[in-house]
């Protein structure tokens, strides 16, 4: 079987890993690494071996700027009720909360039918009112 895989604990448990990299984009498309995970810890180019093995040692980045805002007016999905929210375009998002509180209804439903339908696909709407929430992005 194979996976992509993300959780760390997951990982540990493989009977084989694939690392790909070194980074990202234009940067990946190599495999770095293909064996039993404690391998993987030879390997110096490999940014998930630090997450893996040496957590003080992980490379310090700089946080990334948003290029603009994707902004969501008078939400109503599920639990969700007269949501207002700003997505930070261009830099990595995390959608948090305790279980139940709306995560995946935001980001599942909404923000993918309403980006859907912002780039023209037939999505119809499920708000009460029929609008559909989404503002233009600040440029």
């Amino acid at each position: 079987m194979f996976i992509v895989e993300h959780d760390l604990d997951v990982i540990r448990h493989a009977d084989w890993i694939i690392d790909v990299g070194p980074g990202a984009g234009e940067q990946g498309g190599h495999v770095l690494y293909s064996g039993p995970l404690a391998g993987l810890n030879e390997i110096k180019e490999s940014r998930t071996r630090y997450f893996l093995f040496d957590r003080n040692s992980i490379p310090n980045r700089e946080p990334r700027s948003p290029i603009g805002w994707l902004k969501l007016r008078d939400v109503t999905r599920n639990n969700l009720n007269h949501l207002q929210v700003e997505f930070p375009l261009g830099v990595f998002t995390t959608v948090t909360g305790i279980s139940g509180s709306g995560k995946s209804s935001l980001v599942r439903q909404v923000l993918v039918e309403l980006v859907a339908k912002a780039l023209g696909q037939k999505i119809e709407s499920e708000t009460p009112d029929g609008s559909d929430g989404l503002e233009e992005a600040a440029r």
